[in-house]
């Protein structure tokens, strides 16, 4: 009797610890180069726990010839293959309360392509009659727009009013389908980001979500340590450096125009890597003029996943918290990490949700550790997220404050 209790109270806490708010939102973002991994650490749309989000983005898709095309070869179905967006598109059908959206862009597609491509309304015009046929051809929900970014990295100025333009024309072309088709956009957090390459108060009526990618605020391209997702900024941070964490850059885009309702804020489930000049200063803003080593499974300079973290935690290196910014650094020998962990994850999530914001973005559940490879159990970041939405499902609205 007293084996059976458990086994059944058991079974609840599994069920509550997927059960997301109804006024929450959790959109996890999937990679299609995780695939490439070691043997062992791979990852694939197979692996994925969908029940752990509302919305699932696979990135990414780019465009050629102002089209929207796949990227990796087994993207699509081969002859006698089922293709990834096939399989991603089937999680739907075990938890139906998913949306599916496609990501086209990202970091390393750049911005010219998307800069040539809403130049003018002949090109926008394949773009948007493109979308539309892809998504419903693979039977996507919504398109997620990663133009990195409007009006830089060899962009035009005038990317401004073209961004503007294209969201208009998708969101009316989306709207006359059945289903209508979703929409949402990737946006920087920096404010000199925002304000040279999206006018914020125009363009969010056209979209369903605008996701804020309030992470690598700082990296290895400098040239002193410093966390890449601080939730609030140092007391002694001056100019442009007061604007370069979560709380002022969500609060940014709200001034600017961005519906609370909208707002997916970007959680990462990585770390910024440095090797440091001098191991024996280890502080925050210490000289580190290198890229951290290559991680063993992630394997590029100067970035870890959360389970590659946690691992160097078990090896012995040594965790700091950085109180005023609500997060933790790690340490190991001449490596410096500024990481996330469940506990930076539940005060993030409790100061938005605090703050009225109730959509969380995750980059990117791959980077979660989802074989228990670090013994805390399967996907604890995303667990830990879910459990602090949960925390506060029942805020009252005078128990919510204002933002920055």
């Amino acid at each position: 009797m007293l084996l059976s209790l458990i086994i059944g109270l058991s079974a609840v806490m599994a069920i509550q610890a997927i059960d997301i708010p109804n006024n929450a939102r959790v959109w996890c973002y999937y990679t299609n180069w995780s695939q490439y991994r070691p043997t062992g650490m791979k990852y694939t749309v197979k692996n994925m726990d969908a029940s752990l989000c509302t919305h699932i983005a696979f990135g990414f898709a780019i465009l050629k010839n102002n089209k929207i095309i796949h990227y990796e070869y087994n993207d699509i179905n081969g002859t006698w293959t089922r293709g990834m967006y096939w399989e991603f598109n089937q999680l739907k059908k075990t938890y139906p309360r998913i949306k599916s959206f496609l990501s086209v862009g990202g970091w390393n597609f750049g911005s010219v392509k998307f800069s040539k491509m809403a130049s003018t309304p002949a090109s926008r015009k394949t773009f948007v009659d493109s979308a539309v046929d892809f998504l419903k051809k693979w039977e996507f929900d919504g398109l997620d727009v990663d133009w990195e970014y409007p009006a830089l990295r060899q962009g035009s100025k005038k990317d401004i009013e073209y961004y503007t333009l294209l969201l208009k024309e998708l969101h009316e072309k989306f709207s006359q389908q059945t289903p209508r088709l979703l929409l949402s956009f990737a946006g920087p957090a920096p404010i000199e980001k925002i304000e040279v390459g999206f006018e914020v108060e125009k363009i969010s009526p056209y979209v369903d979500f605008i996701n804020i990618m309030t992470y690598d605020f700082h990296g290895s391209w400098e040239t002193t340590t410093g966390h890449s997702s601080p939730l609030f900024p140092l007391s002694t941070d001056k100019g442009d450096f007061i604007n370069w964490n979560m709380a002022y850059s969500v609060a940014n885009w709200i001034h600017l125009g961005a519906p609370i309702e909208k707002i997916n804020v970007g959680i990462p489930f990585y770390g910024r890597s440095f090797t440091l000049a001098d191991p024996a200063d280890s502080s925050l803003g210490a000289p580190a003029p290198h890229a951290g080593k290559n991680g063993t499974i992630t394997r590029i300079a100067g970035f870890l996943s959360y389970f590659e973290t946690c691992k160097m935690l078990q090896k012995g290196a040594k965790r700091h918290y950085i109180d005023e910014q609500k997060v933790p650094y790690l340490v190991l020998g001449d490596q410096w990490v500024g990481y996330e962990d469940v506990e930076s994850v539940r005060e993030k999530v409790h100061y938005l949700r605090m703050h009225g914001i109730n959509g969380m973005m995750i980059w990117a559940i791959d980077l979660d550790d989802y074989k228990n490879y670090c013994n805390k159990g399967s996907y604890p970041m995303t667990h830990s997220v879910i459990k602090a939405l949960q925390d506060t499902e029942n805020l009252r609205p005078e128990d919510k404050v204002g933002l920055y």
